[in-house]
């Protein structure tokens, strides 16, 4: 099916044609006169079973340059050149061109560059797409392809200025002719456009900050923490981001700028380029309380110049419905300067909850100290009463054994350890007058406390310690009869 027959010289477009003209070049193709455009060959005008006016090949014809083309692919070329009408283009269907005859090309007034516009719904490779898509470009055209073929679209390329490719739904001709008709119409009118991304080499951006009370000197210094970027200012389709102010490049120049320009004292880069310090101390601040949505609400009183965002913009060259650019939208003064109030104000607080419990815990630490000291000191003088106690009835060897041997009476510890467990409750319950070990030793001393077989023993051999060591160290020894005495007055005073 083909839209273009020729008559001589005159080129008859069957779209164009009304029903009363019609008639006429049906009489023109059953004359003779009427030739296909492709290979002269006579031309038959003639209708589709929907009652499309167009021109096919005379029997006998070799040429099969249309030939394949179906009922759905014609009216979506028919609607191509409404379109294009409509708009006030000059457009024409089928332009012999020698090596490529576009489905329809339209001319676009005050440049040098037409538009191919192809209608493609059966498969066609990628490589068949991009070789007729480069035929087109080396006669200057552009070109606006409608696959009906998902693969087909895929393959196409979409960060190419000279190539539109536009997805047709499948199956209804009619929403494929709606698609067509506001894709079409938006590229014509300027609508679609493609974009480079050179327009995001230079977007404005802005230094975001605020007075902050360092917690370590105390002073307040200008913290800066994102940088704003309104590409929303170039392209509407975009939106402010905020960015860390490190991702701008260099962050101790922009700093060093924004210290020339506002007269604040401005962060000091910490090593790394991690984050930033006090410039007083050098004390890290506290973590961010702004949030990037919060940050871009600042008051944009300061622009600070133009920044290349493209590397960070997520985005690719391609072709975008344009928006105009809108404005940003920011709080006042006031409302800015009552969200940090409060997020410094949190700040404070922690910092004061911080603090406190820094203070208890020293504190704790302290008393802990205070208090080992004091078991330690309570202990040793526990220890010191038994011993002073018992030394002069056991010996020093006879107490230390007795201090070191469980001991039924006191549940089957040993003295040492009950006193050692009496002082520890004395630190941490109401105390008691003396240990377990202590009040036994006193019960022993007077006689109120029977003492076993061993432990009656022990004052006799110590007696013999004590005889042996006298008679070392003195020349008189003790008679008989004083050590019969010393003797008996240790049992009375052990026994009763």
């Amino acid at each position: 099916m083909q839209l273009i027959a020729r008559n001589g010289l005159e080129y008859i477009r069957a779209y164009l044609e009304t029903a009363e003209s019609w008639t006429r070049v049906q009489g023109l193709s059953k004359s003779g006169k009427l030739l296909m455009c492709c290979c002269d060959h006579p031309a038959k005008a003639t209708r589709s079973p929907r009652g499309l006016r167009h021109f096919a090949h005379m029997p006998g014809s070799a040429c099969s340059v249309g030939s394949q083309e179906s009922e759905a692919h014609l009216r979506l070329k028919i609607e191509a050149l409404t379109v294009a009408h409509e708009l006030g283009f000059d457009a024409i269907a089928e332009y012999d061109r020698g090596t490529i005859r576009p489905d329809v090309e339209v001319v676009q007034r005050g440049t040098k560059k037409n538009v191919a516009i192809e209608i493609q719904l059966s498969r066609q490779t990628g490589y068949t797409t991009n070789e007729r898509t480069s035929a087109r470009a080396a006669q200057n055209l552009d070109t606006v392809w409608f696959f009906g073929n998902k693969r087909d679209f895929d393959d196409a390329p979409k960060d190419q200025r000279y190539v539109y490719p536009v997805r047709l739904p499948s199956g209804d001709i009619e929403f494929q002719i709606d698609v067509l008709r506001k894709k079409l119409s938006a590229f014509l009118r300027g609508v679609i456009v493609f974009d480079d991304l050179s327009n995001l080499a230079k977007v404005p951006f802005t230094v975001i900050g605020y007075d902050f009370p360092c917690g370590g000197c105390g002073r307040d210094w200008y913290r800066t923490s994102y940088a704003g970027l309104y590409p929303n200012r170039i392209r509407g389709d975009l939106h402010p981001v905020a960015v860390p102010l490190a991702s701008l490049g260099d962050p101790a120049e922009a700093l060093k700028t924004l210290a020339e320009r506002t007269g604040k004292a401005t962060g000091r880069v910490a090593p790394g380029g991690m984050g930033l310090l006090c410039p007083h101390c050098g004390t890290a601040p506290e973590a961010e309380f702004i949030t990037p949505e919060v940050a871009l609400r600042a008051p944009a009183r300061n622009i600070s110049g133009h920044r290349d965002m493209r590397r960070f913009s997520g985005l690719k060259p391609g072709w975008w419905w344009r928006r105009n650019p809108v404005a940003d939208e920011h709080w006042s003064d006031a409302e800015w300067a009552a969200v940090i109030e409060q997020g410094i104000n949190a700040i404070k607080t922690e910092r004061q909850r911080i603090a406190r419990e820094k203070r208890l815990a020293e504190e704790r630490r302290r008393m802990e100290a205070e208090r080992a000291e004091a078991i330690r000191s309570a202990t040793a003088a526990e220890l010191s009463l038994l011993t002073e106690m018992l030394d002069p009835h056991l010996g020093a060897p006879g107490t230390q054994a007795w201090l070191d041997r469980a001991n039924d009476i006191l549940g089957e510890k040993t003295p040492r350890a009950v006193v050692q467990q009496h002082v520890w409750a004395c630190h941490s319950l109401p105390p008691v007058a003396h240990s377990a070990a202590t009040a036994l030793a006193i019960r022993m001393l007077d006689g109120s406390e029977r003492l076993t077989e061993e432990q009656c023993g022990l004052p006799k051999k110590n007696l013999k310690q004590l005889r042996k060591s006298r008679r070392q160290t003195t020349a008189l020894p003790a008679s008989s009869s004083s050590l019969k005495r010393a003797w008996e007055g240790l049992c009375r005073l052990m026994f009763g």
